[in-house]
C-alpha cells in the first residue's frame, strides 16, 4: 500500500542536510490515504479525535552517514514513521522529562530511562505524539515515510 505514494526528488533538509521530500506534494491515491488513516485510527483507538486528516507526508532517504537532529513535529496532534526500506530503526525518542531526570538522578538509572530506542524493521510503523522530541542516529541505509495527523479535539 505504501508503494503507491509517489517518489518525488529529494533535497537536503534540516541541520543534518539529509535528503528528503518534505514540503513536496505527493500523489497519494485515496485508497492509500484511507488505509493509512485506518491503520493510525486502529492503533490509537480512543485517542482518535474527530476529523483525522493527514497534514504532511515526506520520504527521507538515508545513506550510512545520514542522521537527523533533535526535533518535534509542530502544529499536529500525532506523527508517524514508516520504515519503508530501512532494515533497522535508528530513531531515538526522548523521555519528555529527560532533563529533570538527568539533573536529579544522572544518566544511567534503569528505572528512569532518558530515551526509548524502538527495535523496528522494514515495514513497521510507529505512531507518537507530535510533541515528543526525537532524532535519528547514523548507520542505516534505506528510506522512511513520515507524516503528521491533525484532529479536532474539543
Amino acid at each position: 500500500m505504501i508503494s503507491k505514494i509517489s517518489d518525488e526528488a529529494t533535497h537536503p533538509s534540516w541541520l543534518a542536510q539529509v535528503p528528503t521530500t518534505i514540503g513536496e506534494d505527493h500523489n497519494i491515491p485515496d485508497e492509500t490515504m484511507d488505509h493509512l488513516i485506518g491503520v493510525i485510527a486502529r492503533n490509537l483507538k480512543d485517542l482518535v479525535g474527530p476529523n483525522p486528516r493527514l497534514e504532511g507526508l515526506w520520504r527521507t532517504k538515508y545513506q550510512a552517514h545520514d542522521w537527523q537532529d533533535l526535533h518535534i513535529h509542530p502544529r499536529s496532534s500525532w506523527s508517524f514513521i514508516i520504515y519503508e526500506s530501512v532494515p533497522e530503526s535508528k530513531t531515538v525518542f526522548m523521555n519528555p522529562s529527560y532533563k529533570d531526570i538527568q539533573n536529579h538522578m544522572g544518566c544511567n538509572v534503569p528505572e528512569f530511562p532518558l530515551d526509548y530506542r524502538p527495535q523496528l524493521e522494514t515495514g513497521s510503523i510507529i505512531i507518537f505524539p507530535s510533541f515528543l522530541q526525537h532524532f535519528v542516529c547514523p548507520g542505516n541505509i534505506g528510506s522512511t515515510i513520515a507524516g503528521n495527523i491533525s484532529m479536532d479535539y474539543d
